[in-house]
């Protein structure tokens, strides 16, 4: 897919000048605090506590209470509890934005793959993208080993929502 047919602002900005670049775009949209935000979506910053495998920003303590009640096993646990839905974080006004969004969950698919296999060689993490009609794009990450494993007592992860947030 060429992506220029849908991102139409940068499209137009770039035909003023042959020569600017996408790193020109992203200087003129962007500051250097929402650019390293954004990265946190692309090399997010995890947690292991009780042999579970969560990401830092995506739940909170009463989300996670609900999720582990209804968990059977660590990975259903981690499943629901790393579950990024792409339309909870992007603005989305165009039906355009339903295969940007598509791209961006791709490259957030291959920058964990990449990033996480690296990071933690010893931990066999599956990734999965998920598209749905109502909510849009998603990704999850959970650990293979944990398909069987049973979910972790709640007192062994009370330090994951007790930790200091910096």
């Amino acid at each position: 897919m060429n992506l220029d047919c849908l991102l139409q602002d940068y499209k137009l900005w770039k035909n003023t000048n042959e020569y600017f670049t996408a790193f020109d775009y992203l200087g003129l949209k962007c500051n250097s605090e929402q650019i390293f935000t954004v990265s946190k979506l692309f090399f997010p910053d995890v947690s292991i506590v009780a042999d579970c495998f969560f990401l830092n920003d995506s739940r909170q303590k009463t989300e996670f209470d609900v999720f582990w009640k209804n968990a059977v096993t660590a990975a259903d646990l981690e499943k629901v509890m790393n579950f990024v839905c792409l339309n909870n974080i992007v603005k989305s006004e165009a039906d355009d934005n339903f295969f940007i969004n598509k791209e961006i969950i791709t490259i957030m698919k291959q920058s964990w793959e990449m990033y996480f296999s690296k990071k933690y060689k010893n931990l066999n993490l599956i990734i999965e993208d998920y598209e749905d009609k109502y909510d849009g794009w998603s990704i999850t990450v959970y650990q293979r080993d944990n398909l069987t494993r049973a979910k972790p007592c709640i007192d062994n992860l009370s330090i994951y929502f007790n930790r200091s947030k910096t």
